[in-house]
C-alpha cells in the first residue's frame, strides 16, 4: 500500500486503542479494492475530543471513525 498526498485518513479513534481491529480488516479491502485510504489508531481519551476535533477537521483527508 502506497500512502499518496491524497490518501484518505479514516482516523479509528478512543482509548485504549489496543483491541482496535479496524486496520486489520479495512486496510486490506481498501488495498484489494484500489480505494486510496488508510485506517490508523489514534489514542484519544474523551475528554480531550473537544480540544482535538476543532482542529483536525481542518484537514482536507481526514475522515473520522470511532
Amino acid at each position: 500500500m502506497m500512502i499518496s498526498g491524497s490518501t484518505a485518513l479514516v482516523a479509528h479513534m478512543g482509548y485504549p486503542t489496543r483491541t482496535f481491529m479496524s486496520p486489520l480488516i479495512y486496510n486490506p479491502w481498501f488495498e484489494k479494492n484500489d480505494i486510496d485510504a488508510v485506517v490508523v489508531p489514534m489514542g484519544i481519551k474523551s475528554e480531550h475530543y473537544a480540544d482535538f476535533f476543532r482542529v483536525v477537521f481542518r484537514l482536507t483527508t481526514f475522515v473520522a471513525h470511532w
